[in-house]
């Protein structure tokens, strides 16, 4: 099941080059996706980015891509809650969304210490240092433990 999912993965470290880059472009078909997941999770810069394009979208009289449309009636809604803010909110937002993809991927988030397969937490520990952000596997657990299991519900409720 592990190898089949290396597609996966290597979405999901595409995932968080593309939320660390600081580039957000929704007009980039290949990249909307992101965008829409990233917002779909709370992330601000995400949410303006994406209401920007539509706008533009409507502007030009243009279909918005059925991802968009779907994102903007709920948010249009009232469909989100406002988020506390806390230190490096956006980076462990991102951080737990890819989580969230690898568990999907069928690898389990956290992993007891005699355990030797990966487990989510320790695959994005490695990556993260691919971005020079040195988080421990426990302390990516930590985050984990904080926001993702909350995230999933939050946004298995929303659909």
């Amino acid at each position: 099941m592990k190898n089949d999912n290396a597609e996966k993965v290597a979405a999901t470290v595409d995932i968080l080059e593309y939320a660390f880059s600081g580039r957000l472009a929704p007009d980039d078909p290949e990249r909307l996706p992101y965008v829409i997941l990233l917002a779909w999770h709370g992330w601000e810069n995400a949410h303006r980015a994406l209401c920007a394009y539509a706008r533009r979208l409507t502007d030009q009289q243009k279909p918005l891509p059925d991802g968009l449309q779907t994102y903007i009636v709920f948010a249009a809604s009232g469909g989100f809650r406002r988020k506390k803010r806390f230190k490096n909110a956006e980076r462990d937002l991102a951080i737990a969304v890819a989580i969230s993809e690898l568990v999907d991927a069928g690898y389990s988030p956290t992993r007891n210490a005699a355990t030797e397969a990966p487990s989510a937490c320790s695959l994005l520990s490695d990556a993260l240092k691919g971005f020079k952000i040195n988080l421990t596997e426990r302390g990516v657990e930590q985050i984990w433990q904080r926001m993702g299991k909350g995230l999933l519900k939050e946004f298995d409720s929303s659909h």
